[in-house]
């Protein structure tokens, strides 16, 4: 089968939401124009008995073969629409039609096959979000060398995780990036104004770790049962004063890790493996209803510190 590999689906350098959510709706309609063609090929081969066998079952649809196309990539995704993959037939329509599918023998590789297809092109969209965040580390970090906030040279961010030279991002990469940065020396008060920012994030951080230590079980049995709030695609919402804050730190961006397929591509058995005390922003001020159930006794003071990190992050420029 030719299902569309990472490289070959278009928009596969998404660095936004939108344009990643663009890049899946694009992957799954190649795949279903592929399995449509592998559908209409088996339709070819079954008997006139078989098709008729088929339409009776399927309570006789005045398309027979295009409810067949339909019900072959339901089939194929493993008999249940789910997001991002539809079907655009009513959930009582594709229970006929899935068992209209009963006797006819249809490949029962394929939606392990189509499943496979899936989890490789996701680990592919961590390893992407993954880099992409990597590379705007380092341009940040390159970024406050030039204003020298940082060293030019030895400031421990490390350059190997991408290649920013006169710019190096390109179509939705700019999404975020401030205009007119340049390479214009900071002032005395500038670099105090960051570098006293950067220690009260760091307070705030640490000081939110204290107040979230209980946190851990609920948050690792939501993980668990659900897939938490560690989703996939949490890195695009990291904003510059983020990926300043890492740098700052001299944070290295952690590659995905296979125990971890399908989430937050810097998560891991124990949990969020960025510096605890230089997280972004969106990975802390998240509070879902169990959360705050299980805070209900300290959540004024947890939210008086988020507020106090989100006032000092909006100050690192």
């Amino acid at each position: 089968m030719g299902l569309p590999t990472f490289d070959e689906v278009a928009g596969n350098g998404f660095a936004t939401i939108d344009a990643y959510l663009g890049f899946q709706r694009a992957a799954v309609a190649a795949a279903r124009r592929e399995m449509e063609e592998v559908g209409t090929a088996f339709w070819e081969r079954l008997s006139e008995a078989e098709r008729a066998q088929f339409a009776s079952a399927a309570g006789e649809p005045a398309d027979v073969e295009g409810a067949w196309r339909r019900v072959f990539w339901l089939y194929a995704i493993g008999g249940k629409a789910r997001a991002p993959f539809e079907v655009g037939i009513r959930p009582e329509m594709a229970s006929t039609l899935m068992a209209a599918l009963g006797p006819l023998r249809l490949p029962v590789e394929l939606p392990q096959e189509v499943d496979r297809w899936w989890r490789a092109l996701l680990e592919r969209c961590r390893g992407r979000i993954a880099a992409y965040v990597g590379e705007r580390v380092v341009g940040a970090g390159k970024r406050l060398a030039a204003e020298e906030v940082l060293p030019a040279a030895g400031s421990g961010f490390d350059s190997r995780r991408g290649d920013l030279e006169g710019d190096g991002l390109e179509g939705d990469e700019r999404v975020g990036r401030r205009r007119g940065r340049g390479k214009r020396r900071a002032s005395g008060a500038e670099v105090r104004r960051v570098q006293g920012a950067e220690e009260r994030v760091v307070a705030a951080h640490r000081e939110l770790d204290h107040q979230f230590s209980e946190l851990g079980p609920v948050c690792g049995v939501c993980t668990r049962e659900t897939g938490g709030c560690c989703s996939l695609t949490v890195p695009l919402l990291f904003r510059e004063p983020d990926f300043r804050l890492l740098a700052l730190g001299g944070a290295v961006v952690p590659s995905p890790l296979a125990e971890t397929q399908g989430q937050c591509p810097f998560l891991g058995p124990m949990g969020c493996r960025l510096p605890s005390e230089r997280r972004p922003l969106i990975c802390r001020s998240f509070l879902c209803d169990t959360a705050e159930a299980a805070l209900a006794e300290r959540i004024g003071v947890v939210r008086d510190e988020i507020e106090e990190l989100t006032a000092a992050r909006s100050r690192l420029g």
